[in-house]
């Protein structure tokens, strides 16, 4: 999970919010107003088109559902809420359900700063120690489920093997590996949090020359610049 930034509110949402909202609680849930082709493509575009909860990348695979942040079937009132909406992955989908809790609540990543609470060593994920909240996120999202932690570290190992390269390399050879690892770093990658904690880790840092604009330190969960735009989403679906 990595901090993430509302875009511009979508059209739809931005003239038609009320009626929405009030054709969905009088139909009894049976309208889909997060549906609309500008709300997905708005979404597509902040979270760069990855699940906000655990950056996979699904829509090559399966469709992409609308995240409601708190769930529609509690709070019918926040259905095209722009600030209650993003993308989430089927499993983190399903495994959130319709859980929602004031004493014990869910990272948001639009508002909580992850970086800030959570912990990445190679594929794990952990919360920082007596942080409830990265706690609670971990366990109820099941954050370190073993495939996703498989495919967290397989990302990494492929940085890895980068950065041994790097290390040897020198002249044309060495910026050229550089300009490699700098695209894992995009916003757009694959758990990008994993892998900027892991160069972290050994002390590698992007030159200015090659450094993506939202360049994360783990060590100091700052993050610089906004998401890249992210064309081309898939048809989503809103279970939550």
């Amino acid at each position: 999970m990595r901090s993430l930034s509302k875009a511009d509110v979508p059209a739809t949402i931005r003239d038609k919010k009320a009626e929405l909202t009030s054709s969905y609680i009088a139909s009894e849930g049976r309208t889909v107003p997060w549906k609309a082709r500008d709300i997905v493509a708005s979404l597509a575009v902040e979270t760069s088109d990855k699940c906000a909860y655990c950056e996979s990348r699904v829509g090559a695979v399966a469709w992409t559902h609308v995240e409601h942040i708190k769930p529609k079937s509690l709070f019918p009132e926040l259905v095209v809420d722009w600030a209650n909406l993003t993308l989430a992955c089927p499993r983190c989908n399903q495994y959130k359900g319709d859980y929602h809790s004031d004493e014990h609540p869910l990272m948001n990543p639009y508002t909580d700063s992850p970086e800030a609470h959570l912990l990445y060593f190679f594929g794990m994920v952990r919360a920082r120690p007596g942080d409830q909240l990265a706690s609670d996120t971990i366990r109820i999202l099941r954050l370190h489920r073993l495939e996703l932690q498989d495919r967290r570290v397989a990302a990494v190992e492929r940085v890895d093997s980068l950065v041994h390269d790097w290390a040897r390399a020198d002249g044309p050879l060495k910026e050229a590996i550089e300009e490699l690892i700098a695209e894992h770093l995009e916003d757009g990658a694959e758990y990008a949090a994993s892998i900027r904690a892991y160069l972290d880790s050994v002390g590698f840092e992007p030159s200015a020359r090659v450094a993506p604009p939202a360049f994360t330190s783990a060590a100091s969960g700052q993050v610089a610049g906004d998401a890249p735009a992210h064309h081309g989403p898939q048809p989503a679906t809103g279970e939550r």
